[in-house]
């Protein structure tokens, strides 16, 4: 009975002639406030709000890909954003008292958005704040861009103050000394391409 999705309001605001002489195209398309919740199982099963029907891989005859590629444009969506969202996330599977991750006052931006996928750079720029043990949150920065189309994608990753007891259910079964207090910090530069992730950076 968990409540896995929840949008406190959708606002979208279309290109007027586009409804006519299509594409379609959204000037600005901002979810408020929506809050995601999902965990792992002991078994490391993710369940949450979606569904994972088993399908066969439907291949497609030669020729139909390039047909597609010269389909028109569906849908444009200028600029997507997700104002104050949070994000709740429970762990079982190390063990023991569950692992709890809590992310709030999650910020997203992204432009340049086309459906059906182009291989374009949408840019995107990412905050957010991790719950703590105590009453300091750490503060979570992504900044770059993403291919759809490829996956492919270039961002940078600023990590600051994260309390490190929240990950006490990953270490405590190989550190022998208890941890007390203590933050991190990482800067890292993301790289992927070709589904080979290249992420070099400091901790």
């Amino acid at each position: 009975k968990m409540k896995y999705l929840w949008v406190d309001e959708i606002r979208i605001y279309p290109a007027i002639l586009s409804l006519f002489i299509g594409p379609l195209r959204i000037k600005d398309f901002t979810i408020r406030e929506p809050s995601l919740s999902f965990y792992r199982t002991k078994e490391g099963v993710f369940v949450g709000p979606w569904a994972v029907p088993g399908k066969k891989e439907k291949r497609e005859p030669p020729g139909d890909q390039e047909q597609k590629e010269r389909e028109r444009e569906f849908l444009k969506i200028d600029r997507l954003r997700i104002q104050k969202g949070s994000v709740d996330f429970e762990d079982w599977k190390p063990g023991g008292p569950p692992a709890q991750l809590k992310l709030s006052e999650i910020g997203l931006e992204m432009k340049e958005i086309q459906y059906p996928f182009h291989s374009t750079r949408s840019p995107i720029n990412l905050k957010g704040r991790l719950k703590g043990e105590t009453k300091k949150d750490g503060e979570i920065l992504t900044r770059g861009w993403i291919n759809f189309k490829t996956m492919d994608m270039e961002t940078s990753l600023n990590v600051r103050e994260i309390d490190v007891r929240i990950f006490e259910p990953y270490y405590r079964k190989r550190v022998s000394a208890e941890i007390s207090s203590g933050y991190m910090a990482m800067d890292a530069k993301i790289k992927l391409k070709e589904k080979i992730i290249d992420a070099p950076g400091k901790l």
